[in-house]
């Protein structure tokens, strides 16, 4: 599986979360989820949220 990478705002760590609608990412520390929208599976949302990390100017929707 892709390795999550840092969050971009603050530069802590990140990780994966699971919820009842599905999994997102989340910063560790802060918990800010910056809404980068929920998915089937947890490889798909490190994949969403590192391609958001490389482009934090571009919206994911």
């Amino acid at each position: 599986m892709e390795k999550i990478k840092d969050c971009p705002v603050c530069h802590c760590k990140s990780t994966v979360i699971k919820t009842v609608f599905g999994y997102g990412v989340e910063c560790e520390k802060n918990g800010h989820l910056h809404n980068i929208g929920l998915f089937e599976t947890e490889g798909k949302a490190i994949a969403a949220w590192n391609f958001w990390v490389g482009n934090v100017e571009t919206p994911i929707v």
